[in-house]
């Protein structure tokens, strides 16, 4: 017994560090679970209580796949000491080692879309596994010790901290072949608590709702979709470059150089370099985050693009924007010492003037939203950048749609 838990608690300790340097380690848990187990046989009566309850104990590990859907492994261990009772003269005793591979379905994530981030600290989960059962002891089915072993029940979890979560799991539990234990039936009752660990804290994608992992997913189309610009551009200015080069260096057009205007766009291609290495910078991080916001250092960043942010010419919020500000500010009233910088953004349509004062009136609406959510003024700064930092280029709609934006910034 000692040897076999040992054996499943190393290959636990193996699968966790093998992850310990990648950032795919944030999309796993380990944990611990305790409870009872009770057997649900013909010489019982119907009430639960009525029969004989055995310790429960194991341990477990899980990758998240996404908000919605789970992969693990799970280890238990079951006494099962039964009464002389009914077919029995004899108290008899057996364990049973039921190894199992598990699935886990956030119901919370799938009917509460838009909860609130209070609500999203608790969470129902379906679970379902499926494996097989060693058997030890004086008890064996058919004299076999080895059954096949399927589980389904519900887990009712609460989230004591980001890397933390405690769990209330119940479960029914079938074996093959129990019943020529003259039990009359395969069923076992599970109920347990258990401890989850979660890498990464904060990253954890077990910590991630819908609503953040949707965004996740924009943000990288968007910064894909802004590569493929960045290259198509250098692809025209480079053959644009080739086909100049190939006149006379004393030819001019509209009077400019030939050499001149060549050397103008060497420069434009410079700088379409920069931005392109800088980009391909961001997919990556975009690609390798599990934190929806982007956690760096000692500050989060929301961005309302994503979030149909602002129509042209307008400052004013859309409902969509409204959901991530209430997330900021419940998140500022937990936390008074924290302050936030809102940048205003514009498309390049219109005067710099005109852009100037647009984006600071977007920014000024995400803070006036905050104040009249009880943040305080004091704790919150305000700046508009105009149409000078676009996040791609403003070459048709889609694209100034997206640099139409606000940046908030909350420092912690």
């Amino acid at each position: 017994m000692k040897r076999k838990l040992l054996l499943v608690v190393a290959a636990a300790t193996l699968i966790s560090s093998s992850f310990a340097q990648t950032s795919e380690l944030a999309k796993w848990s380990v944990g611990l679970k305790g409870g009872l187990n009770s057997v649900r046989g013909a010489q019982y009566s119907s009430s639960p209580f009525d029969r004989p309850f055995n310790l429960a104990a194991g341990l477990f590990v899980e990758r998240s796949i996404n908000p919605f859907f789970g992969l693990g492994l799970d280890y238990m261990y079951m006494g099962n000491n039964i009464d002389g009772v009914t077919g029995f003269t004899v108290a008899q005793s057996s364990t049973i080692h039921d190894i199992q591979a598990t699935t886990s379905i956030n119901l919370s994530n799938l009917v509460a879309k838009y909860r609130s981030i209070k609500k999203q600290k608790f969470n129902t989960y379906f679970v379902y596994g499926i494996g097989t059962g060693i058997w030890t002891g004086n008890v064996k089915p058919s004299g076999s010790e080895i059954t096949l072993a399927s589980s389904f029940g519900v887990n009712f979890t609460y989230n004591v901290s980001k890397s933390l979560e405690l769990g209330l799991e119940t479960k029914y539990q079938w074996h093959s072949e129990a019943q020529s234990l003259n039990l009359g039936s395969k069923d076992f009752y599970v109920v347990d608590l258990n401890l989850r660990y979660k890498f990464k804290g904060v990253s954890n994608t077990r910590n991630i709702s819908l609503t953040d992992f949707e965004k996740m997913n924009s943000r990288r189309e968007g910064t894909q979709e802004a590569i493929d610009r960045l290259q198509y551009e250098l692809a025209r200015q480079a053959e644009s470059i080739k086909k100049l080069e190939a006149r006379e260096s004393s030819d001019s057009i509209d009077g400019v150089a030939i050499k001149d205007i060549i050397m103008g766009q060497q420069y434009q291609m410079d700088q379409l370099t920069k931005q392109l290495t800088k980009t391909r910078k961001d997919l990556y991080r975009h690609l390798n985050a599990t934190d929806p916001n982007y956690l760096t250092g000692d500050s989060t960043q929301y961005d309302l693009t994503t979030c149909d942010g602002f129509k042209t010419g307008s400052y004013v919020l859309t409902p969509k924007a409204h959901i991530i500000l209430d997330t900021i500010a419940s998140q500022l009233k937990e936390n008074t010492a924290w302050t936030v910088k809102i940048k205003g953004h514009t498309d390049n349509v219109g005067s710099d003037a005109i852009n100037q004062r647009l984006s600071l009136k977007r920014a000024e609406a995400v803070k006036t939203y905050l104040v009249k959510k009880s943040i305080e003024a004091k704790r919150i700064s305000t700046e508009g950048l105009a149409a000078t930092k676009p996040i791609v280029c403003n070459d048709d709609e889609a694209s100034r749609a997206k640099n139409r934006r606000v940046e908030i910034i909350v420092n912690k």
